[in-house]
């Protein structure tokens, strides 16, 4: 090094990512905002671009303002849990940084909730003999072990269709009732449909949407 000179490092950086509202609605504007500050002693106010990158394919790059931030609204259509990351290139007065923040989605307008009344504990049954083979018992077949499995036996009856079966007990009333693959089978689109919507919906939150 010459006499009289001296390096000078350049400043680190940090940057903080917001994300608001954390667990919107789908469809919900969400406001995505990274705000790139110098780590002390540097007091001065970073300039350059920021890499924005997470759910529904989002993969922008913002300038930054002239405090540093940079915002962008995004709008998310399929719910379950994603990460956005927030990526500052650095400059030629400062180092680069990065930041990322979990998030949740939840799906538009549907209920995830269900009483006590309508869950019920069935039996072992042969009803669906091979939907086993999708977990531990056909390794021998995908060769995965720990397959976690989840089967519902859906209500299908309507009131008036439950009203009109004989019996007095519910034993009874689902021996009367079609069953499935019987031609008169006919599910109650307006009873069936959301209850199963709802129970595969919280189980796919529950379990696939956890980091």
């Amino acid at each position: 090094m010459l006499p009289g000179h001296q390096v000078v490092a350049k400043p680190a950086t940090a940057v903080t990512l917001s994300v608001s509202p954390k667990s919107p609605v789908c469809g919900q504007p969400v406001s995505v905002c990274a705000t790139v500050t110098a780590v002390p002693p540097s007091m001065a106010i970073p300039a350059g671009n920021v890499a924005l990158t997470g759910p529904g394919g989002l993969n922008q790059t913002v300038t930054l303002d002239a405090n540093g931030k940079a915002c962008i609204t995004i709008t998310i259509t399929l719910p379950g849990s994603d990460t956005t990351t927030a990526t500052y290139s650095g400059s030629t007065s400062f180092n680069s940084s990065t930041a990322n923040t979990p998030h949740l989605r939840q799906p538009d307008g549907l209920d995830l909730t269900a009483s006590p009344a309508q869950i019920r504990l069935w039996p072992p049954s042969l009803a669906t003999e091979d939907f086993a083979l999708f977990g531990d018992a056909g390794l021998e077949v995908h060769g995965e072990r720990g397959i976690r499995l989840g089967y519902w036996m859906l209500g299908a009856a309507g009131p008036a269709a439950w009203s009109r079966a004989p019996g007095t007990t519910a034993a009874q009333k689902l021996a009367a009732l079609p069953a499935n693959h019987a031609p008169d089978f006919a599910p109650d689109v307006r009873t069936a449909l959301p209850a199963g919507v709802r129970a595969l919906t919280t189980a796919a939150l529950a379990r696939l949407g956890a980091p």
